[in-house]
């Protein structure tokens, strides 16, 4: 498969879809890959691959140019196997030591004396935690470093908070509706289109930071101020900019997010370089599937908007970069209600 890559990026999406009935689909300003059972049934999943891939050939191509060379309108990949066999050595410095748990005495002296699969066993049933590699590594007769060595590096374990998804997020229909997502969502990037993320936030009072930095001398007690009333917040980002935000004490609804849908279009108005997007249409919406960004009336509204709207795939909230948005802003909130006596 040749990979279109011309100096001007684009990546001629529209053209690997075949047929025009296919296109017109994905071509429509409302787009919501959960609900619309038409997408489902006229896209294959060999033509959403293809496009995926020729994209992350192109991605790639863009992100690392020195490595590749137009020759005859393909694309010939230099130092291609001298990465590969790179990347094969990384990967395969320690698989030996992981399917056999047996660690050669010879070169790893101190490392050979832990017992490996013993080791495994106590992290995947929860037993081992922070604090307790100090502890293995006296049990064992090693350093520290050596049994955190063993852990991460060996074993291939690291230490973190897993926040919990759910579990509808692996069921095959949504990988489907995700693939849509992804395939439109490329389309509108090879359009030169500008994605604008919005998305919903509440921030209370009950939340606050446990653990942190504190000095010896004083005692770290959190204040209570009392319940205070939470606030909503909603946010619309690019990659590189806040474009508007909307910060209120009472619950959103479709009349309220229209209003904010009303200012949100004169910001841009207001905006150089979104204004002469929006003029051409070329400016979309990405949100998450909440009941008050579907109700008729706000879809009435985008129609005269002058926006396209494209929906999430269900249970996917980590491809909305306003989450990350949030995740930042509620880390400084909650840290403020933290304070030493």
């Amino acid at each position: 498969m040749d990979t279109v890559n011309d100096d001007s990026g684009i990546l001629k999406l529209n053209q690997r879809i075949k047929g025009p009935f296919n296109r017109c689909l994905l071509n429509e300003f409302y787009i919501d890959c959960k609900n619309d059972k038409r997408l489902l049934k006229y896209f294959s999943e060999e033509v959403i691959n293809e496009c995926l891939l020729a994209y992350k050939e192109w991605l790639i191509s863009k992100l690392y140019p020195d490595l590749y060379k137009q020759n005859d309108n393909f694309i010939v990949i230099e130092k291609k196997q001298l990465l590969s066999d790179l990347n094969s050595f990384i990967r395969s410095k320690y698989s030996s030591i992981r399917e056999c748990f047996q660690v050669p005495q010879k070169y790893y002296p101190a490392l050979s004396k832990v017992n490996l699969q013993k080791l495994k066993n106590e992290i995947d049933n929860g037993e081992l935690d922070r604090s307790s590699i100090r502890k293995k590594a006296v049990e064992y007769g090693v350093t520290y470093y050596t049994m955190r060595n063993a852990i991460v590096n060996v074993l291939g374990y690291q230490f973190g908070t897993q926040d919990c998804l759910n579990r509808l997020r692996l069921a095959y229909e949504i990988s489907d509706v995700m693939k849509l997502y992804l395939l439109k969502k490329l389309m509108l990037i090879d359009d030169d289109h500008t994605l604008i993320y919005i998305d919903e936030s509440n921030f209370d009072s009950h939340k606050r930071q446990r653990k942190r930095w504190y000095h010896r001398a004083k005692k770290a007690i959190p204040l209570d101020y009392g319940r205070v009333k939470s606030v909503n917040l909603i946010v619309a980002i690019t990659n590189s900019e806040m474009v508007h935000y909307h910060q209120t004490y009472f619950k959103n609804n479709s009349a309220s997010f229209i209003v904010y849908l009303k200012f949100l279009k004169k910001k841009v108005k207001n905006h150089k370089k979104l204004m002469e997007e929006w003029t051409n249409k070329k400016i979309t919406l990405i949100m998450d599937n909440a009941s008050i960004h579907k109700t008729k009336l706000v879809k009435e509204f985008i129609k005269g908007s002058g926006f396209n709207v494209l929906f999430l795939a269900p249970y996917h909230p980590d491809h909305n970069n306003a989450e990350f948005c949030f995740m930042m802003l509620k880390r400084m909130f909650y840290r403020k209600s933290f304070h030493g006596r």
